[in-house]
């Protein structure tokens, strides 16, 4: 019996100490949450400025939409482009290669109306995984592990911006504005969360807040 009362005094005793570091940890998770929650908010106000106030730099997506470096990027080429193959998106555009230390950034960009949206990158997704699924059974994966072939695909969409990962390295950064669809597509450590952006910043025709 005493040993019985000992060991609920012991749970008790852990229980009570549970309680007492929630009581105290609690105002710093409020504090954390609400700080993540402010940050967010900021950010998305902060891309619905660059977004109002970009201005493509012609009617039809050109040589003009591809600034010369962003940053430490560096523009290898630009040509128009009668589809975008890998997104089995079959209208033209233009699209450019950029090059850093990182790797590559392929950019593409496509007129699309709004009411195209969803079904473009609904059918650029699938494309994408069809491609990865045959370059897969070919054997040609690249340097890419087994872990990597296999931890699926990952979309993220926030406002007029969706991220599609597929496994660990094949990233594709969707950004709908104004009547065209920007698309920057980059491998492993190549892919880049700001670049979008920064792209934005340095093509636009007008200045940017």
């Amino acid at each position: 019996m005493n040993k019985f009362l000992i060991g609920c005094a012991g749970v008790l005793l852990l229980v009570a100490i549970l309680i007492g570091v929630l009581i105290l940890e609690t105002p710093r998770f409020l504090d954390a949450g609400k700080k993540a929650v402010s940050n967010l908010f900021a950010e998305e106000a902060r891309i619905a400025g660059v977004e109002n106030a970009w201005q493509p730099p012609s009617k039809v997506p050109d040589a003009q939409w591809f600034p010369a470096s962003i940053g430490d990027w560096k523009l290898e080429k630009s040509e128009p482009a009668e589809s975008v193959p890998a997104l089995a998106l079959a209208r033209a555009g233009y699209g450019g290669i950029y090059r850093s230390p990182r790797g590559l950034i392929e950019v593409s960009i496509v007129p699309v109306r709004s009411e195209e949206k969803s079904a473009v990158l609904e059918s650029a997704q699938e494309a994408l995984s069809a491609r990865r699924d045959l370059a897969q059974r070919s054997g040609d994966t690249g340097t890419e592990t087994a872990t990597s072939r296999t931890t699926g695909r990952l979309t993220t969409t926030r406002g007029n911006r969706t991220y599609f990962r597929l496994g660990a390295s094949d990233h594709t950064r969707f950004w709908f504005l104004k009547g065209y669809l920007l698309i920057f597509r980059a491998s492993g450590a190549a892919d880049s969360e700001t670049f979008p952006e920064e792209f934005l910043r340095a093509s636009t025709a007008t200045p940017l807040p």
